[in-house]
């Protein structure tokens, strides 16, 4: 039977046309509008009104019909989706047994609309991605790597002089920059699916320091593999026209040294959702904010994300409920985070700031959400409260409940020690 099946190449967007009666027939779209008419009309029925196609690589099909949702799955008679995960013989086909059918490319998504009256009320399709395995992330706050002065007197105030004073006195004894190597060379041994930084790469914010972060990042991995969220000391004092941590642009879902939050980067079954909570603030305050405007476009996406069947990972520098810090170093609005997040809308959230391995539940209406703390990547000893240098390492699979999160702590217990195992544990709600 004749049939039109459209195809998303992975990171481009090109279809093939493949008429089964007649050969097979390929014609790349190029992103314009282009009609493509089946010779015959008598192969099923399935009378969508807009299809959406994405570029993941383990997707399912979801169809949403007056209201109603049901999932699609593959079948011998009609299939709407071959799932053929990492088989580029079958990845990410979709039949549409259609007389007439529009394709177009809007950026990342295609769009598919049939012609012609439909006996039955529009159906939608959306593409959800699923793990037909397992999906780890690494989590990494608080690198401060030591500050680099390459050209940087014009920039030099009260604050950065005291923040200067802070370093020689007693962060650089703290925070160096083998500790952190060690325990990223550990996570990538280990071969997570992606890293996250949750900030404070830096210390000053001097424009040398941004340079050097850049080429720490490219040593941890490609931008795709990792996702950067700043922090106070990366948003540190007045930059004078310097693009600062527009730097690390491709690192937070931009490009071109352009940025903006929050931002969504979709990796996998994984949807990150980076805040920026870092601003400038007097000397002696490394307080956070994120303001009204990013709250509200965060809950939209977070809402969004859910219902195409992202697992959402929040990623923010300060602790995102009351009550985790004193309020010198609090995140502001953080009772209004709180109110957001409680509406359910994710099922992790990462920080860092306080230098300490850190677990806390958010209780919401669905469930109840995880939010983890991590100390110091850099700390070769401990100092008051804060661990030596650690890092998360989140395994998210399937269960028959639902969701699974093990979590496990890896880190170091001295300068001079290996990289070990310091607690796992399955993140289960205490009842």
């Amino acid at each position: 039977m004749p049939v039109l099946a459209a195809r998303v190449e992975k990171r481009q967007f090109r279809f093939a046309v493949n008429f089964d009666a007649a050969g097979i027939a390929q014609e790349p779209a190029h992103g314009h509008l282009e009609r493509f008419v089946l010779p015959d009309t008598s192969y099923g029925q399935f009378p969508a009104a807009a299809i959406f196609i994405s570029d993941h690589q383990d997707a399912t099909g979801l169809v949403e019909d007056a209201g109603f949702r049901e999932q699609v799955q593959s079948t011998g008679d009609a299939p709407i989706l071959l799932e053929g995960a990492r088989n580029p013989s079958t990845e990410q086909w979709y039949v549409f047994p259609q007389r007439q059918i529009l394709l177009f490319c809007v950026c990342r998504w295609t769009f598919a609309y049939p012609e012609g009256v439909l006996g039955r009320a529009p159906r939608k399709i959306f593409i959800i991605p699923h793990m037909t395995e397992t999906f780890t992330l690494a989590h990494f706050s608080d690198v401060h790597l030591p500050p680099a002065f390459g050209g940087a007197w014009p920039y030099w105030n009260a604050k950065r002089l005291l923040g200067y004073a802070n370093w020689v006195r007693k962060r650089r004894r703290v925070h160096q920059p083998a500790i952190a190597d060690k325990l990223v060379a550990d996570a990538l041994a280990l071969r997570p699916d992606h890293i996250a930084i949750t900030g404070d790469l830096i210390n000053l914010g001097l424009p040398s320091e941004y340079k050097s972060a850049l080429s720490w990042l490219r040593g941890v991995g490609a931008p795709a593999d990792v996702t950067v969220v700043p922090g106070n000391h990366d948003i540190y004092s007045r930059l004078h026209g310097d693009p600062g941590i527009a730097r690390w642009a491709e690192y937070m879902g931009g490009e071109n040294d352009t940025l903006a939050f929050p931002f969504v980067r979709r990796v996998g079954p994984i949807a990150l959702v980076g805040l920026n909570s870092a601003v400038e603030t007097p000397p002696f305050v490394a307080s956070g904010k994120l303001g009204r405007h990013q709250l509200e476009i965060a809950g939209e996406l977070l809402d969004a994300l859910g219902e195409e069947g992202f697992i959402r990972v929040v990623l923010i520098h300060h602790p995102p409920l009351p009550d985790l810090a004193p309020p010198r170093r609090a995140l502001s609005d953080a009772a209004h985070l709180a109110h957001l997040l409680e509406r359910g809308n994710a099922e992790l959230v990462l920080y860092g700031h306080n230098h300490q391995t850190r677990l806390d539940w958010l209780t919401t209406a669905e469930r109840d959400v995880p939010v983890v703390g991590i100390s110091s990547a850099s700390a070769a000893v401990g100092h008051g409260d804060e661990p030596t240098g650690r890092y998360n390492l989140f395994t998210f699979f399937k269960h028959d409940n639902g969701l699974r999160i093990r979590h496990v702590v890896r880190g170091v217990e001295g300068a001079d020690t290996p990289v070990k195992k310091i607690s796992e544990s399955v993140l289960t709600a205490p009842r």
